[in-house]
């Protein structure tokens, strides 16, 4: 990949030509309020359950570090409240070569308790982000990782530079809002969606520019370059969002 263009999160999952075509369709649909050069569509994380061995295998062979998450980290809370409810024992990031460290590797509480069950829990997470773009060579980095390894589950974000009507989303059930989030875990007559989240990004990144998502969170399977998405789901959301914006 020296000296080429680097791929983004999209391309590095196999899914450019699939998001081409849902860009087309949210960018034309005739959104009130969302331009043609306002939504952009992109994907936040990835999250597999490699078997123990494996990781243990990458690790020794790149020499990336492992390092324990800290207190003061972004996502403590996050690990703190799993090891509360016993569904992890402990939580790593995963720090390549260039230093990215968006790598969340948890220890399942069943993986000490059971010789059957011998998987870890890893998200690479932040993949679509205004600030920071990823480098070339941290794409190649994920690549090399993600080769490896059977994708579970992935976030496909919908960034706006104006803020959606939501009304349209609680047609798939009630919305839970906490501050400028507000999200809804398992909507209803969604097979793949199995959750839908809300909020203002400028807010919680501290932005220069209005920016507001929505994170949808979808099953899928496979290897990179052989992923599906949920197409028909998300076009069902997009279509819900417009008949409130054409009211």
């Amino acid at each position: 990949m020296s000296g080429a263009k680097p791929l983004t999160p999209l391309e590095l999952v196999g899914l450019g030509t699939d998001f081409e075509v849902l860009a087309n369709y949210a960018q034309n649909g005739g959104y009130r309020n969302v331009g043609s050069n306002s939504l952009r569509l992109g994907i936040d994380s990835i999250r597999v359950t490699p078997l123990k061995s494996t990781i243990e295998k990458i690790l020794t062979q790149t020499g990336w570090n492992k390092k324990e998450v800290q207190s003061h980290s972004k996502i403590s809370a996050h690990a703190k409240r799993k090891k509360a409810t016993k569904e992890i024992t402990s939580a790593f990031y995963i720090i390549t070569h260039t230093g990215f460290k968006n790598i969340l590797l948890e220890t399942p509480h069943a993986l000490n308790q059971s010789s059957n069950y011998k998987k870890y829990n890893l998200t690479i997470f932040g993949l679509t982000q205004p600030k920071n773009s990823l480098s070339s060579a941290t794409i190649e980095e994920l690549q090399r990782l993600l080769k490896r390894l059977e994708v579970i589950e992935i976030d496909i974000c919908l960034d706006s530079t104006n803020a959606l009507n939501l009304e349209g989303l609680r047609a798939f059930g009630a919305l839970d809002t906490h501050f400028t989030t507000a999200y809804l875990n398992n909507p209803k007559n969604l097979t793949y969606i199995t959750k839908l989240c809300y909020y203002d990004k400028q807010a919680k990144d501290d932005l220069k520019k209005s920016l507001y998502r929505l994170e949808l969170t979808c099953k899928t399977r496979g290897k990179v370059g052989a992923l599906f998405i949920p197409t028909d789901e998300i076009v069902e959301i997009l279509n819900k969002i417009k008949a409130t914006h054409d009211r």
